[in-house]
């Protein structure tokens, strides 16, 4: 049954993407009404409702491709405007005409962003070819796994009391008698095997053709990573200013108070050395103590920004250290087969250590798990404790802090503290380990660009037409004529065998067999590299 249940799914899948082509209908309508109306009556108000169903389609669409294809489709749209900003007169102005509220010229920018956005033309030529192209995609298994099973009941549906009439014309036969209905089920087994076979192929060529049109074009990926690039800057600009401030609050509060102390003691002692030396030496004692606490400070200063540990042994044994540190019950596991950037190493460690302190001081904890690992290229920290939970990355809190932290490396923290506790915390950050830097090559170099593009748009010619021809030749031209040669119906319909003089006949429907059989091979050779590429 496992082996099946793609053909099914399949089949399904196909159910799912008929109804979908009727919403697609729908919002056709709606969007193509909008432009009618909103450009043609005046009516601009209506564009952007158009637009918003035309992209909610779209929407369901990559969310459908993508759950199906295991590869996301990230939405291609450019951000959205920013919100106009008055001018000294405290007016609004847009295109030289000023307003009062920054309604109207706001509506006017998203109006033009929407028109300026490709995706918006791309996901209305795809609600108009979609219906078409993906319906046929969809229908064309459908219909021949139910031709195919309404075949295999034909001898069921034979009523011998009415001899000599045809019951249906089937495959170009006609089914004039129950022997004729008997030799046409495997006609019909075959053509539902064909569909089963066919409706994985059919799903991952939609899969193709929704991606190649919702996908997000060159000029979108590039506005989104601008967008993407402002925001994980501004948060690095904003997390160094923090440090720096904190840096200066604890060298104020701390060491800088410890040596104007420092200074002043000695300051006295020197007055007191000749008149009074007892008590000069306790002077000078108490300036070393003091000494000692403010290079014990600067330490721990200077651990607070990079700690020796993990310059010198990584992030391993930094964060053994910690747990070390920790008045808690901490274990550790640690799975990092190779070496890390000093970023990321310390971005890790100090989004660990902020963990590990709030469980101390807020969970209330007793015990805390943390497992460090790598794979796949994400370096995951996890942290559980069994404190009281209620956990949130709330607005300056210390979760905040770790996320604002680990975004500039694309980090992600996922928290779950349901209250009562256990709480989990996890962060991850996308990082190849040693050399596996040195693998990744852009996307759009020079080596990996126009020959696997132009390999893409083969594979797409010889998945669409070779399935075709291979099948055509295979069942209905080589198996289906030969089941009505060995038969002997005089009805020839549309196979070539049956028009061919008697010696012809048969070394035609065998040279169509093995035609269509030669196609299987490379066929399948070409999907399992396509498989194997879209793995990796």
């Amino acid at each position: 049954m496992s082996r099946l249940r793609p053909y099914v799914t399949a089949q399904g899948r196909a159910v799912v993407l008929v109804a979908l082509a009727a919403v697609e209908v729908v919002a056709q309508a709606v969007m193509l009404g909008s432009l009618v109306l909103g450009f043609g009556l005046g009516l601009l108000f209506l564009f952007p409702w158009g637009v918003a169903a035309a992209r909610g389609t779209a929407g369901a669409a990559r969310a459908l491709t993508g759950r199906w294809t295991g590869r996301p489709i990230p939405e291609p749209y450019l951000p959205a405007p920013p919100h106009p900003l008055p001018g000294p007169d405290g007016r609004y102005r847009h295109l030289g005409i000023s307003y009062r509220s920054p309604a109207l010229p706001e509506f006017f920018e998203r109006v033009h962003r929407l028109l300026s956005d490709r995706a918006t033309w791309r996901d209305t030529l795809w609600l108009i070819a979609d219906p078409v192209v993906g319906l046929a995609l969809a229908v064309l298994p459908l219909l021949t796994v139910g031709y195919g099973l309404f075949g295999m009941a034909l001898p069921l549906l034979w009523d011998p009391s009415y001899p000599g009439d045809t019951l249906v014309d089937y495959a170009g036969v006609e089914v004039a008698s129950q022997d004729t209905a008997l030799a046409l089920v495997p006609v019909g087994a075959a053509l539902c095997a064909l569909g089963l076979w066919a409706g994985p192929r059919a799903m991952a060529l939609h899969g193709r053709w929704t991606r190649s049109l919702l996908a997000p074009a060159r000029a979108s990926e590039l506005a989104l990573q601008v967008a993407e690039l402002d925001q994980k800057r501004t948060a690095a600009t904003d997390w160094q200013a923090a440090e720096v401030r904190r840096i200066e609050r604890d060298l104020h509060d701390g060491p800088q108070a410890r040596l104007v102390a420092l200074g002043m003691t000695v300051s006295a002692a020197e007055e007191l050395v000749d008149t009074d030396p007892a008590a000069a030496k306790v002077l000078l004692r108490q300036a070393q103590d003091s000494s000692s606490a403010v290079l014990r400070e600067l330490r721990g200063l200077v651990r607070g920004i990079h700690p020796p540990v993990l310059a010198e042994r990584g992030l391993g044994d930094a964060v053994r250290a910690l747990a070390l540190d920790s008045a808690l019950d901490v274990r550790v596991e640690v799975d990092l087969r190779g070496q890390l950037p000093d970023p990321v190493q310390s971005a890790a460690y100090f989004a660990v250590a902020e963990i590990l302190a709030n469980a101390g001081k807020h969970a209330g904890a007793d015990r805390v798990d943390i497992d460090l690992w790598h794979r796949d290229g994400v370096l995951r920290a996890t942290v559980t404790d069994d404190g009281r939970g209620g956990a949130a990355p709330t607005a300056g809190g210390g979760l905040r802090g770790v996320e604002r932290r680990i975004k500039p490396f694309d980090g992600v923290l996922a928290v779950s503290s349901p209250e009562g506790g256990p709480t989990t915390v996890a962060v991850e950050i996308p990082c190849p380990l040693g050399d596996e830097c040195c693998d990744t090559q852009p996307a759009g170099g020079a080596g990996a660009g126009g020959p696997r593009r132009l390999a893409g748009r083969g594979e797409l010619w010889l998945t669409a037409l070779a399935p075709v021809v291979c099948s055509v030749a295979l069942f209905p031209q080589g198996l289906v004529a030969g089941t009505l040669l060995v038969f002997g119906t005089d009805n020839r319909s549309w196979f070539l065998a049956l028009y061919l003089p008697e010696p012809l006949r048969w070394p035609t429907v065998l040279a169509m067999v093995a035609l269509g059989l030669a196609g299987v091979r490379p066929l399948l050779r070409r999907w399992r590299k396509g498989g194997a590429r879209q793995g990796c």
